[in-house]
């Protein structure tokens, strides 16, 4: 149900308050009994050498959550801005323009990303949001704010941080232009060529060596705003699948504001536009 800017942002700022306050208090907690610990093992440092222990142990995880503590307060990462904010404004969107787009939030679909070859099957995936619709000229298309790594003892590997868009189209060449990176998907195997210095070309291996122009546009389009920005373009069977790292993506907020639902808003309609943009320059 569609809701007024004043009561979304009472809903909002009541939940993000509460929610918040509940992070200091378990925070306070956590950190008044490593504190205790600590100052116990002060006194008592003089009769044993494990409580020595126990203080520099204490202690690191001491400062390990404070610091996790500052940042997670100051990071507005929140999922009632997903569960709330979000859908509301899709919901505006689709009333004022009499469309018909559909949001998941925090789901935990990522079979796009085992279907597009693009990273690693087994990664871990975040995904905020999947929004869908389809363009007047009948184009059908999913947007991912999606984060994908892989974690192991040796640390955290960010394969993808970014938008990922996937089209439905008219399609039957299996094909692949990077940034970096190798094809991913299960069952293929690509061959790489070279053509062109700014990117990896891979197509199947039974496949002539050949990529559709429009692509390598489509790749330098996307890329010439932001030369650092990594791009990811893959061809399966009736679908394209497109990664773009280094978007703004609108994943904070603390309290709402006007400004912010309306810089929501903006994103919202940028990334529906930006898909438009993507179709036509690969349809027509």
């Amino acid at each position: 149900m569609l809701k007024s800017f004043q009561q979304l942002q009472e809903e909002y700022n009541e939940v993000y308050k509460s929610t918040r306050a509940k992070r200091v208090r378990i925070y306070t907690i956590i950190t008044s009994i490593l504190a205790g610990i600590t100052v116990l093992s002060l006194f008592l440092k003089n009769f044993e050498h494990f409580f020595t222990y126990i203080m520099y142990i204490a202690i690191g995880i001491l400062v390990i959550a404070v610091v996790i503590m500052i940042i997670d307060l100051a990071s507005g990462t929140n999922k009632s801005l997903y569960n709330i904010v979000y859908p509301n404004v899709i919901e505006e969107i689709n009333f004022n323009d009499d469309s018909n787009i559909t949001l998941d939030v925090l789901t935990k679909e990522n079979e796009f990303i085992k279907i597009g070859g693009l990273f690693p099957r087994l990664s871990s995936k975040d995904i905020k949001f999947h929004i869908n619709y389809t363009t007047d000229d009948g184009v059908n298309i999913s947007i991912y704010d999606a984060y994908i790594y892989t974690q192991s003892n040796n640390g955290r590997v960010v394969h993808f941080d970014g938008i990922y868009y996937v089209l439905k189209i008219p399609n039957n060449v299996y094909f692949q232009l990077r940034s970096n990176g190798s094809p991913k998907l299960k069952g293929t195997k690509f061959k790489k060529f070279q053509t062109d210095p700014l990117m990896k070309e891979y197509v199947k291996e039974d496949e002539e060596e050949r990529i559709d122009s429009k692509y390598y546009s489509l790749f330098n389009f996307l890329k010439e705003d932001i030369p650092k920005r990594k791009i990811y373009i893959g061809g399966i069977e009736n679908e394209l699948h497109i990664g773009i790292t280094k978007y703004n993506l609108f994943r904070k907020l603390n309290e709402l504001t006007d400004s912010d639902y309306s810089r929501l808003k903006s994103h919202i309609y940028e990334i529906l536009e930006f898909g438009k943009t993507i179709a036509n320059k690969i349809t027509f």
